[in-house]
């Protein structure tokens, strides 16, 4: 399993954009690498020079560093478990010739495509995330989405508030950018389905707070993370291990049923796994991957048409390189004509500081589309909590309603 940093962004008003662009990522012979957001796809740029020559070092991540859980597997065809839905799209009956033509002449008209995986993707006629009551956008530039990422977090934190109406705006950091593709330092919020957002907090509240029983919102959080499970499509969501427990503790108060919570909890009797999993770093906030079916089938109906207009580039694939003692990145780039910051970028690298005996992922472009996009079946309760718990519950959980500061 691969992981890849999602670190903070510093808070900024809701009018100011603020755009953090990637450091570019650039080729040493014909492959081509993602673009940085803001720059078009295939755009040629200067070559980055690789220093550092150092190896037999550990690259191990650092647990109080925030590491986004790569699931590559779990998204593709072949090792999905489980009912996988089938789902009805706007382009259902279109022809190609119909589609090739919006494309040149009306392109918004077919809607919000996420391409590729969260890892290695694009985005399309992407929406940024709008102002509202319900969030505070860490940093406009990086809020773009699918129409169902944005649609899917105002209808969770919609019931979040009439369940609680007093709940203060949570902090809504990284999705994607507006063209998707590599976003720095994540290597997944690449497609519009991933989204960095804040917790509830029983004390004042503000961007990268770390949560603890001290100040953590158990009711308002589970609130948020229940709607998310029953409302939406999502495919999981990333909160530290040392949390888990508060959930389910409230939870578990407020009547929900055992077994169901062993299937969120732990993938218990499910074929689809758990949907809150724990990875290092997520104690600030939560990491939520959405399934988007319209735009992801659309995207699937679209691809050859947009890659032939050459609006998307090849798929990525990757290939192992087993490191020897002498090996650098350069070595490697150079070997296998990529360059230094494309290594980094598809296996999570903050330095050129490798560990002999460590696989590392060269990256591939090919000329066979991605498989089909799957998606998987909510996760449903068999029965509600009574509203008298949520309220009884709740008044030990959190107390009354925090209030909400900036980012320090």
């Amino acid at each position: 399993m691969l992981l890849a940093a999602c670190a903070p962004r510093a808070a900024t008003p809701p009018t100011t954009p603020m755009v953090e662009q990637p450091a570019d990522d650039t080729l040493e012979d014909t492959t081509p690498d993602p673009a940085t957001p803001g720059q078009a796809l295939g755009t040629p740029v200067e070559p980055q020079r690789e220093t550092a020559s150092t190896v037999d070092e550990s690259d191990s991540a650092d647990d109080s560093e925030p590491q986004d859980e790569l699931d590559e597997e779990d998204e593709s065809t072949g090792s999905l478990q489980g009912t996988v839905e089938k789902r009805p799209y706007p382009l259902d009956g279109m022809s190609d010739a119909e589609i090739s033509r919006l494309l040149n002449t009306d392109k918004k008209r077919l809607g919000s495509m996420s391409i590729g995986l969260p890892n290695s993707g694009r985005l399309i006629n992407a929406v940024q995330l709008p102002e509202s009551p319900y969030w505070n956008r860490v940093s406009s530039g990086t809020s773009w989405g699918t129409q169902e990422t944005i649609d899917y977090l105002t209808k969770a934190l919609g019931k979040v508030h009439q369940q609680f109406p007093d709940s203060p705006a949570l902090f809504v950091g990284d999705i994607s950018a507006q063209s998707g593709g590599y976003l720095s330092p994540h290597l997944s919020h690449q497609s519009g389905r991933d989204v960095d957002i804040s917790f509830f907090y029983s004390k004042e509240g503000k961007w990268y707070r770390r949560a603890s029983a001290d100040n953590f919102d158990a009711a308002r959080t589970w609130a948020f993370v229940r709607a998310l499970i029953t409302e939406t499509d999502v495919r999981f969501i990333l909160i530290d291990r040392s949390l888990h427990p508060l959930l389910r503790d409230y939870a578990e108060r407020i009547g929900e049923d055992p077994k169901w919570l062993d299937a969120v909890f732990r993938g218990t009797g499910v074929a689809r796994g758990a949907v809150i999993r724990h990875a290092p770093g997520h104690g600030t906030h939560l990491h939520i991957r959405f399934d988007a079916p319209v735009a992801q089938q659309t995207a699937h109906r679209c691809y050859a048409i947009l890659l032939n207009a050459g609006l998307v580039e090849p798929p990525t694939y990757s290939i192992p390189h087993v490191v020897k003692k002498h090996d650098t990145l350069g070595k490697i780039a150079k070997h296998y004509g990529v360059s230094v910051q494309a290594l980094k970028q598809a296996n999570g690298l903050k330095s050129s500081l490798i560990r002999t005996g460590r696989v590392v992922k060269i990256p591939r472009k090919g000329n066979a589309p991605p498989p089909p996009p799957t998606f998987l079946p909510r996760l449903l309760p068999p029965r509600d909590p009574p509203q008298s718990a949520w309220r009884i519950s709740a008044q030990s959980a959190a107390g009354p309603a925090p209030s909400v500061v900036a980012a320090e």
